[in-house]
């Protein structure tokens, strides 16, 4: 039998031992990058609203953005269109679309959420090394119009 101060010091060394091993992770290459950042906009109004501090109680299909455990709070069926201005650029603005649909699957508490989202960011005119400025605000080798989805 092992006895309790024996046991603490082997505790305590292994603790030492694995906190003194220096982990390395990532790309050098990419320090300080993130991306997909527009999968964290939520784009309805009631909790966007509130800036997210409201993420444990949102219920429903707004809580796939939040809190997903809140969708198995769906009810009976949900289905919401969200449509708002993000962002009021100049030369257009950035829109952000959302469709989404739950429904409750039975009485075991099974929810089904699907949720799509697209983004638009207007017109952007066309620059390049060559020509980088706007002859009188406008664009001289055309627009483009990105979008998410």
């Amino acid at each position: 039998m092992i006895s309790t101060k024996k046991l603490a010091l082997l505790l305590v060394a292994s603790f030492s031992t694995v906190s003194s091993v220096t982990v390395f992770a990532g790309n050098k290459d990419r320090t300080g990058q993130a991306g997909a950042y527009e999968l964290l906009i939520n784009p309805f109004a009631r909790s966007s609203g509130w800036g997210g501090v409201n993420f444990s109680t949102v219920k429903g299909i707004e809580a796939t953005r939040l809190n997903v455990a809140g969708l198995a709070e769906t009810e009976r069926t949900e289905l919401v269109f969200s449509k708002n201005v993000y962002l009021q650029l100049p030369g257009g603005n950035m829109g952000v679309n959302d469709l989404g649909f739950s429904q409750k699957l039975g009485k075991s508490g099974g929810v089904l959420g699907v949720n799509i989202m697209s983004m638009s960011f207007g017109e952007i005119p066309i620059t390049t090394t060559d020509v980088p400025d706007l002859v009188n605000g406008t664009a001289t080798l055309g627009t483009f119009k990105p979008q998410f989805f």
